[in-house]
């Protein structure tokens, strides 16, 4: 018999298989005819089911290697991320060092030209008192002109120089902030990931789950610093529901009439948790990756939790390290007067 049957010869089949089971019920004995039709019917319906089932596991092959090329994609793009921060770390180091040195240079030339402008006034001194010495002095005068002449030289030389690493230093710190600025979205891309997920604020007294929640916590314990530290050196001017950030201290301390008071406190805060540049670019980054309007309940658990996740995801990189998380959790519990 042929291992493949058409739909007729199934049909066939049932019929004798029905005509020979109606002959068995009135009285007859199973044939060998029937019982070979009833293992055929039997042998194609599983092969039917086999059928179907290799089909849904080929399915579901599909979907698991659509699914690794997925995953490889987005290893790749945090390969290319962390690759990418590396490169941005050893540029800064570069440039900050750079800048060390030129303002070592710019110190030494800055020494110098109060040497020569120190000399230079005595110079000029003492031409004004041969001016009115005799005419057997005038020899004197003229020598002492001359040497004025060459200092003054000198000093317009040495001001050419010192302006020229002032302009070189001041565009070394514009490409540093520039690069910091490119590792700050790097970072975002980084710690976010590809997941364009949005983020949801956590149910109040809850501790974050994931590293999307971290961020939302560690976000608003920023948010809630700045505000603290405007209100510890502006108490006067403070004003409940707005969002302060460092940068609104440094230009109220300019803008403001006799802030002498204020510039003390923030002195004595800066000096009291050793301040440094990478904090205010630390709380700007995470306040970023936070949703504008999400202000979740924080607590130092709930903050130990997602500095602790931040550090398991392998989201921290460069300078924005478990130590930085650790000194801002610190500021954020700490009683200001």
């Amino acid at each position: 018999m042929s291992e493949s049957l058409t739909d007729d010869h199934l049909q066939m089949l049932r019929q004798i298989a029905e005509s020979v089971e109606v002959t068995i019920v009135g009285g007859g004995g199973p044939t060998r005819d029937q019982g070979r039709i009833t293992e055929t019917l039997k042998v194609h319906e599983h092969g039917e089911k086999i059928e179907s089932l290799n089909k849904e596991i080929q399915k579901k092959d599909d979907e698991i290697i659509a699914l690794q090329k997925a995953l490889q994609e987005l290893r790749e793009k945090n390969d290319e991320l962390n690759s990418a921060l590396k490169s941005k770390d050893v540029e800064i180091e570069k440039l900050t060092s750079r800048i060390d040195e030129l303002e070592e240079e710019k110190r030494g030339l800055e020494k110098k030209l109060g040497s020569v402008e120190l000399e230079l006034g005595l110079l000029k001194k003492e031409v004004e008192k041969l001016g009115k010495a005799k005419s057997s002095q005038e020899q004197t005068s003229l020598k002492l002109q001359k040497d004025l002449d060459r200092v003054w030289r000198n000093m317009e030389t040495v001001k050419g120089d010192l302006e020229k690493k002032r302009k070189e230093n001041d565009d070394l710190k514009k490409e540093m902030k520039e690069v910091k600025a490119s590792q700050h979205k790097g970072l975002l891309q980084l710690m976010l990931g590809a997941r364009g997920l949005p983020i949801k604020p956590s149910p109040p007294n809850t501790l974050p789950k994931t590293s999307l929640e971290a961020l939302l916590h560690l976000g608003e314990m920023c948010r809630q610093l700045q505000i603290k530290l405007y209100k510890s050196v502006f108490p006067n001017s403070f004003v409940e529901n707005v969002n302060y950030k460092v940068d609104t201290i440094q230009r109220h301390l300019i803008k403001f009439p006799n802030t002498e008071e204020a510039k003390n406190k923030w002195d004595m805060i800066q000096k009291k948790f050793n301040w440094k540049e990478t904090y205010e670019e630390a709380m700007i980054l995470l306040q970023e990756t936070r949703n504008a309007e999400a202000h979740p309940e924080i607590s130092k658990e709930s903050l130990q939790c997602a500095i602790s996740m931040m550090d398991e995801t392998n989201d921290l990189s460069g300078w924005f390290s478990l130590e930085l998380l650790k000194d801002l959790m610190h500021m954020w519990e700490t009683e200001l007067p």
